[in-house]
């Protein structure tokens, strides 16, 4: 555990007083992980995954990878398909058979963005009532998981969102645009998994913004 969370360890704990607060941060950095969160959750959602057919997991963010580890040992015996899609240039540590591991860009979105995305839906068609789709979404997610509107190119898309960011526009003024300009956001990505049952794990960095990211979300998922 002091290896993963704290590189340095060694250099750093030099003295007992020191070791003692480098293992308290350990463990509330451990406790709080987007592993522990998902793995506490995961239990409540038992009866789901036992009285579900097919299992899908899918994910998009930057703990995305960490979330799946959290969730894995629970869906394996039913899982169907299973991918994830982080930062092109974030370090991936652990590999999965099972998983499949795609890339996008972030803050701004871009072509990889949504060849990755367009990628995870391909394996979401023709899905059932029994089926169970889990989806797990943490910071930068909006820009990881993107496919534009009819008639909107990434281009666009991508330069509005530039210049909103640009001109000071907060992360609630942004995602309701590209809510607009996205077939897969403002729960239009419910309406792609319809008709099975689909349960959202979402991890955010911002204050305050879970209630709003659920609402703006998910708001249409079927419970």
């Amino acid at each position: 555990m002091n290896e993963v969370l704290v590189k340095n360890y060694n250099d750093l704990g030099t003295s007992d007083d020191r070791k003692k607060i480098l293992d308290c941060l350990i463990n509330v950095f451990a406790t709080i992980s987007p592993f522990s969160a998902v793995e506490r959750y995961s239990r409540k959602l038992s009866h789901d995954i036992d009285e579900s057919g097919r299992i899908f997991v899918i994910g998009f963010g930057k703990a995305s990878l960490a979330m799946y580890e959290g969730i894995r040992e629970k869906v394996r015996e039913k899982l169907c398909y299973a991918g994830i899609i982080v930062p092109k240039d974030q370090e991936v540590a652990e590999n999965f058979p099972e998983l499949e591991i795609l890339r996008g860009t972030h803050p701004a979105v871009s072509e990889l963005s949504v060849k990755s995305s367009e990628t995870i839906l391909g394996h979401l068609k023709n899905l059932e009532k029994e089926d169970l789709v889990l989806v797990l979404i943490s910071g930068g997610g909006s820009a990881l998981f993107e496919v534009p509107e009819q008639g909107i190119d990434i281009r666009t898309l991508s330069s509005i969102s530039d210049c909103m960011m640009k001109n000071g526009a907060d992360i609630y003024e942004l995602n309701r645009v590209r809510q607009l300009m996205s077939s897969v956001k403002g729960g239009k990505l419910a309406g792609v998994l319809k008709p099975a049952k689909v349960r959202s794990m979402i991890i955010s960095d911002v204050t305050g913004s879970l209630h709003h990211s659920f609402r703006s979300l998910g708001e249409t998922f079927r419970k």
